[in-house]
Parts: structure tokens; C-alpha cells; sequence
């Protein structure tokens, strides 16, 4: 097979596999909690703390500091399985070195939009696609709906798509909290942002 053609394929299979990472992360993991609450109060905290739905964006990024638990997701779920599939042989280490790249790339670019969405005069605004995007997380906020950040293929596929503004509901499937209680033993990385 050809080295480009190969890569292609790889670039594409990786991408797609993020992204339902990402997608079922968000829903399951993080919204509805299937891990715990430890988890998901940090993304609680961003939704219903730093940025509700009445006042969904700002002139500068307000952190919830809901980094780390992504970075936790991305190595147990993407960075560990790509090493096990090189251990077994299933690739080689170039594989295994752009797999890793790439996944990281993809999930600083996902980190990068998704902080955009809450700033009032992001440069991104003057492109339609992206306007519509931020509808769409503006949504996410509002509903149960539309867990993908920089694609809603899966959100298509899974039937929890909306571009239609609703009513505020708890998406949190009844958890509150004043958000003293969470983890803060990775605040660092949310200094990431590089908004």
C-alpha cells in the first residue's frame, strides 16, 4: 500500500476514533456521571457556574478548570490502546508515534474551539460554519444535546443532534453542586487555554 494512502487511512481512523471517544466521554462520563460524580462535577462547574446559559459567553475565558479529566480520558482510552496495538505488533513505532501526535493535536484543537465558543469577539465568528457550531454548544448548555465540539457526526448518528433553542433543562440528570467539592489536584492544566 502506499505510504500517503496508508496515512490517509490512518489520519481518517483516528479522527473518527477521537471523536467517539470525545462523544461518549461527554455524554455518559461526564454528563450523566457513569464513573462518579468526582468527574463530572468539573464540567457541572463550567456549565452551570462559569458559563450558564444566560451568560453563555464573555470578552475573556472563565476556566472551570475541567481540563484534566479529558487528559485522563485521551490516555486511558486513546494514548494506552495506541501503545498496546504497537506492543502487539499491530503497527510500528512510526505508527504508534504519529497516532500519539495526532491524537494529541486533535484533542488541543477540540480544547481550543471549545473554549472559543465563550468568547464574545473570537476571531473565528466572522465564519458561518464556526457561528453555527457555537449555536449548536449554546444549545448543549440548554439541553441534552449536541456532545460533539468541532463535528456532531455522532450526535447525528446517536439522535442527539438539535439546532433548536430550548428552555434550560438539567442536563446533569439532577446533580448540583456549589463546586467547592471538586477535584482540584490538576488545576494547572487549565492554564492551557490559549484563548
Amino acid at each position: 500500500m502506499n505510504i500517503f494512502i496508508k496515512y490517509i487511512i490512518i489520519t481518517t481512523i483516528s479522527c473518527l476514533y477521537v471523536e467517539l471517544i470525545g462523544y461518549l466521554a461527554h455524554r455518559y462520563i461526564i454528563h450523566q456521571g457513569i464513573l462518579g460524580d468526582n468527574i463530572r462535577i468539573t464540567h457541572y462547574c463550567h456549565h452551570e457556574k462559569k458559563y450558564p446559559h444566560h451568560d453563555f459567553d464573555s470578552d475573556k475565558y472563565r476556566t472551570a478548570h475541567d481540563t484534566w479529566p479529558w487528559i485522563l480520558i485521551i490516555i486511558i482510552f486513546a494514548y494506552l490502546p495506541n501503545w498496546s496495538l504497537y506492543k502487539l505488533d499491530i503497527y510500528d513505532k512510526y505508527v504508534m508515534i504519529y497516532l500519539l501526535y495526532l491524537m494529541s493535536l486533535h484533542l488541543v484543537v477540540i480544547s481550543y474551539i471549545h473554549d472559543s465558543y465563550h468568547i464574545k469577539n473570537h476571531w473565528l465568528n466572522k465564519y458561518n460554519w464556526y457561528k453555527n457550531h457555537k449555536k449548536y454548544h449554546h444549545i448543549h448548555h440548554l439541553d441534552d444535546k449536541n456532545y460533539g465540539i468541532t463535528n456532531y457526526f455522532y450526535d447525528h448518528l446517536f439522535n442527539t443532534f438539535s439546532d433548536k433553542i430550548v428552555p434550560k433543562k438539567n442536563n446533569f440528570n439532577g446533580f448540583e453542586s456549589k463546586c467547592e467539592n471538586r477535584i482540584k489536584w490538576l488545576d494547572f492544566l487549565s492554564n492551557w487555554h490559549f484563548i
